[in-house]
Formats: structure tokens, C-alpha cells, sequence
């Protein structure tokens, strides 16, 4: 029991106050006790914004073969100009030379974001905040 109450002396004042106490509390609770962890809350969010970014493309995508198809049924020669650039069509009489481009190398280093590392930077930020605010309002106290 005397190493223990020795142990208790030894602990700086700071990590005995309720509110640190707390706020060590509320930051575990919310980063690994809740059933919705803040990081997969901004994982479905980024996933959110790539699906509508998605959603929106092909939208664009929709309505442009919509214009495409309604130029065709409507203009002759566009019908004809789509024929011999996409199926090799000719008259009679034409030579079609095909030129073949060389492919481009496609290959881009994607930046890897960890959202999990990020929130327990923010955590630990926050911590370090609510450890400086405590000193502040003892030191004021004291005054």
C-alpha cells in the first residue's frame, strides 16, 4: 500500500486533474469505443465524394452520346463522317490509311492518405492543448 501511495506522490499534479483525466477519456471513447471511429467517418466521406464525382462524369457522359445519337438520327453527313472514323468505312474508290499512335506511358504515384495516422495527430494536438490550457487556468488561479 506505501508503494502505491508513493507511486500516487510521484504523478506529476497535471495528470491527476479531472479535467485531463477527462479529456484523456473522451479521446479514447471517441477514437476506439465508438461504433462510428472518426476515421472511418472521413474514409466514407472521401469515398462519398469519389462516387459523386463518379455520378457526375457519367452523367456528362449520358448526356453527351444523347446529343451524339440525336445528331446522327437527325444530320446524314454527320452519320457518314461517324461511319468512316470509327468503323473504317470508304467509297467507292477511297484508300484508307490507318496511322497508329504510340501509347503513353501511364504511370502516376498516387499519394497514399492515412486518415488514421491524421486523427490521432489531431488527438494528440488536442491533448497538448488541453494540457496547456490547464496550466494556464492554475497559473491564473494562483494570481
Amino acid at each position: 500500500m506505501y508503494k502505491l501511495k508513493e507511486f500516487y506522490n510521484k504523478i506529476p499534479p497535471f495528470f491527476k486533474n479531472k479535467y485531463f483525466v477527462t479529456s484523456i477519456i473522451f479521446l479514447i471513447w471517441i477514437n476506439f469505443l465508438n461504433d462510428d471511429p472518426p476515421y472511418e467517418l472521413i474514409q466514407n466521406l472521401k469515398e462519398k465524394k469519389n462516387i459523386e464525382k463518379k455520378i457526375q462524369l457519367t452523367e456528362k457522359k449520358n448526356n453527351n452520346l444523347k446529343a451524339k445519337l440525336n445528331e446522327l438520327d437527325t444530320n446524314i453527313e454527320a452519320l457518314e463522317k461517324y461511319a468512316r472514323e470509327n468503323f473504317q468505312m470508304t467509297k467507292e474508290g477511297e484508300t484508307l490509311i490507318i496511322i497508329k499512335e504510340k501509347p503513353q506511358d501511364k504511370t502516376h504515384n498516387k499519394n497514399s492518405n492515412n486518415s488514421v495516422v491524421k486523427i490521432f495527430i489531431i488527438s494528440a494536438v488536442v491533448l497538448i492543448l488541453i494540457i496547456v490550457l490547464m496550466f494556464l487556468i492554475k497559473k491564473y488561479k494562483r494570481k
